[in-house]
């Protein structure tokens, strides 16, 4: 398992690197960090319940903000198949 964390800590790490250049970064590299450094503490031994179910919210809420944003979200979408717009 160890392993496993260590390669997804390193992807992480490596996919918030590269948003450098992305519209929004302030938004995708809290959220590629913080994947990693829950893999590092795993890595580790220590297991934060509480960082876990905090992250877990955030990004439910998160998807499902962006599940029904008008310009990205299934609105958005269904409209582009339906009319194609």
């Amino acid at each position: 398992m160890k392993i496993f964390n260590l390669v997804f800590c390193i992807l992480f790490v490596v996919s918030a690197a590269l948003q450098y250049n992305d519209p929004d970064p302030y938004i995708w590299v809290p959220i590629y960090l913080f994947g990693a450094w829950l893999c590092y503490q795993a890595i580790i031994g220590k297991y934060h319940l509480k960082a876990y179910l905090v992250g877990i919210g955030i990004y439910v809420l998160y998807a499902l903000y962006l599940l029904f944003d008008k310009t990205v979200g299934i609105k958005n979408m269904m409209q582009r198949i339906l009319f194609k717009v």
